[in-house]
């Protein structure tokens, strides 16, 4: 198994150890692996995890944070949309909410430099936050109001998916 994290993988091989991984000991190992140094073997680890099912994604709610941090902590732009993913899918509520996160969302959603795939998660992720506590989605609202030329169709898909949700 480790060897497949240090080469180039296939779906295939990708959905194998995602499998494999409802052992907690390769599913320890992968989460390991998303923080090593070397980037096709976290990029790997990171692609793995996104292909768990919904009862091993609820196994990672306590590595919630840790994702968080490293989405945003990472220059490296796939492993941070992989890592974004794998957050996505997990609940967000009161008791897990961090300021720090909602901020990151904002900024990288509005971002024009941001990748695409980065910005919609981020969009979709504040979005979920401001929800939680709906005295933020007049800011939520604003960053959206700000995001005019410059941006992917698919990003001005979501933005004005949500402000007609919204307004």
């Amino acid at each position: 198994m480790e060897d497949w994290l240090t080469q180039r993988i296939g779906a295939n091989k990708v959905k194998a150890l995602a499998e494999a991984a409802k052992d907690s000991k390769v599913m320890d190992y992968l989460v390991e692996k998303v923080h090593s140094l070397e980037p096709r073997e976290a990029w790997n680890a990171a692609w793995t995890l996104t292909h768990f099912d919904d009862e091993q994604i609820s196994r990672l709610l306590e590595r919630r944070d840790e994702f968080i941090d490293l989405a945003m902590q990472t220059d490296n732009v796939s492993l941070r949309r992989l890592m974004l993913t794998i957050v996505e899918r997990m609940p967000m509520d009161k008791a897990n909410f961090r300021t720090d996160f909602l901020d990151f969302c904002l900024e990288h959603m509005a971002l024009p430099i941001e990748a695409a795939g980065i910005q919609s998660l981020c969009m979709k992720m504040a979005h979920r936050q401001c929800s939680i506590y709906p005295e933020l989605l007049p800011e939520f609202i604003s960053t959206l109001s700000l995001m005019q030329d410059g941006y992917a169709k698919c990003v001005m898909h979501n933005r004005n998916k949500f402000l007609k949700e919204i307004l």
